[in-house]
């Protein structure tokens, strides 16, 4: 046996192993979480200690990576699954895969091997004529400047990755599907690497016209106070631009789950939506806005409806529905044998989901809504 062969066919059987594995919910949710664990400790050592870092940068960082991951897993099962006919399962367990060395290897590579030049950090603000020129260098003209050189590395590396694997995987016209696939994932990164500069110009680019949107836009609107009026807030402005994409990234992950299962899993997904008793959940938003109306009086705040104060009223909503259907679960399970009979088209008669199943949805939708 060659040398080559004794480190393709390994990787081959263990691509093989993820394409076949059964891994249930709890399993992918524990990796998932476990790898985010292992990044936070990651950045904690290289920032020199628990007492260097402090809690409230480690809170915001997990929310932060977590669900930027989060994001850009979810969008690549899209990829494979359109690119190269992979289950949906699947593709959540391949994307968690190849996007292994890019939570964990890219700090290390950052602090280890560029650690005696001045890196900024992971996004870059860029005007609307940079967004376009960088895309096509590879995200900055500059190997220091916008995405790290170590997330750069691994962002090739991954890159580099699914050409093999496209070409393996495609059954026919292999070499567009691999393009494909490669583009996309790309496109992907690209936008998660920029994402304050796409959200500036959706935000703000129809004003003020795109193509005077600058790097300046950008960070007033990301390095500003976080609510407005600031009072609202009592923690560090220095917390800014964290706060604010963990919002924008509840926000599009909630909608590109809901894409996801709206794709993929058609048939629970509208069972659940007609689960969810839209009429009750509009009833409890309509009593949060009227109290949110009554504080806003009764304190005499100057709020406006900015941006990120929007995308905050949103997320409370989303929390509310999520909290109100993991309620739902509960009284289904109670209400099971009575349901049979007077409510035969909810889930869990349906069967269309089984109550272990459902017992985590749950547990799940108690959880996120915190």
């Amino acid at each position: 046996m060659s040398a080559s062969s004794r480190i393709v066919d390994p990787v081959w059987k263990l691509l093989t192993s993820l394409l076949s594995s059964r891994l249930s919910f709890v399993s992918l949710s524990a990796t998932f979480l476990s790898v985010m664990v292992v990044r936070i400790l990651l950045e904690v050592h290289i920032a020199g200690g628990f007492a260097t870092i402090g809690t409230t940068f480690m809170v915001f960082e997990f929310l932060h990576i977590a669900l930027l991951l989060l994001f850009i897993i979810t969008l690549h099962c899209f990829v494979f699954s359109f690119f190269l006919d992979i289950v949906p399962r699947s593709t959540f367990v391949l994307a968690l895969f190849f996007l292994l060395p890019f939570v964990l290897a890219s700090p290390l590579i950052d602090v280890y091997i560029f650690s005696h030049y001045t890196i900024t950090s992971y996004y870059e603000f860029y005007s609307f004529n940079d967004l376009v020129k960088n895309f096509f260098t590879f995200m900055s003209t500059s190997p220091l400047e916008g995405t790290t050189p170590g997330q750069r590395i691994t962002i090739f590396l991954t890159l580099l990755l699914l050409v093999p694997f496209s070409l393996w995987r495609a059954k026919n016209r292999m070499f567009l599907r691999m393009l494909g696939t490669v583009l996309c994932s790309y496109i992907i990164f690209y936008s998660a690497a920029t994402f304050p500069s796409l959200i500036t110009l959706f935000a703000t680019g129809f004003s003020l016209g795109f193509n005077r949107i600058t790097e300046i836009h950008v960070a007033q609107l990301f390095l500003t106070p976080l609510l407005s009026p600031p009072s609202l807030v009592g923690m560090s402005a220095q917390y800014a631009l964290h706060f604010k994409m963990i919002l924008l990234l509840i926000i599009t992950n909630a909608f590109a789950l809901s894409v996801f299962f709206l794709v993929f899993m058609r048939r629970a997904f509208f069972m659940h939506l007609l689960n969810l008793r839209v009429l009750q959940v509009a009833y409890h938003g309509g009593l949060f806005c009227f109290g949110l109306i009554i504080a806003v009086m009764v304190r005499d705040y100057n709020l406006f409806f900015s941006f990120f104060n929007i995308l905050t009223i949103l997320c409370a909503l989303l929390s509310l529905t999520l909290a109100w259907y993991s309620s739902v679960v509960v009284n289904d399970f109670s209400d099971l044998r009575v349901d049979a009979i007077s409510n035969p088209r909810r889930p869990l008669p349906l069967a269309i989901i089984s109550s272990d199943d459902y017992k985590i949805l749950g547990h799940t939708l108690a959880i996120v809504s915190t």
